[in-house]
């Protein structure tokens, strides 16, 4: 996953298809179902928001900050940034396994 996003083309890449669910179609709200929608746009899920909310204050440090409205474009922007230092590889990692995991077993989080 972490090459599809740092690679050029990221779309089609909805999480849908790692979670075997209905594809194109977001498991907590009516959004399309993308990597940039799961991680920085969704509102569905309160899970997910205080997950985002937990790795925006870990990050704000670096520069990186909270947007209510994240486009796609600045959803990736987000996760590039946050590759720029070290401390920040590792809050985005662990925030990617979460929502991953969230994703795969809402019951596990």
């Amino acid at each position: 996953m972490l090459t599809c996003l740092l690679a050029d083309d990221l779309r089609p890449l909805g999480f849908s298809r790692m979670t075997s669910s209905a594809p194109g179609q977001c498991s907590f709200c009516a959004h399309v179902d993308t990597v940039e929608h799961a991680l920085f746009q969704c509102w569905g899920s309160a899970e997910i928001v205080l997950l985002r909310a937990q790795f925006f204050h870990q990050v704000k440090e670096f520069g990186i900050v909270d947007v209510n409205v994240v486009t796609d474009e600045l959803a990736v922007a987000l996760f590039r940034d946050s590759l720029s230092h070290w401390d920040a590889v590792r809050a985005l990692a662990a925030f990617v396994y979460r929502v991953c995991g969230l994703l795969k077993d809402p019951e596990a989080l």
